[in-house]
C-alpha cells in the first residue's frame, strides 16, 4: 500500500 499511503498522505495522514 505505498501508492495508496503516498496520495493519502499528502491529503490526510490518517485515512489509511
Amino acid at each position: 500500500m505505498l501508492k495508496y499511503s503516498e496520495r493519502k498522505v499528502k491529503g490526510c495522514k490518517g485515512s489509511d
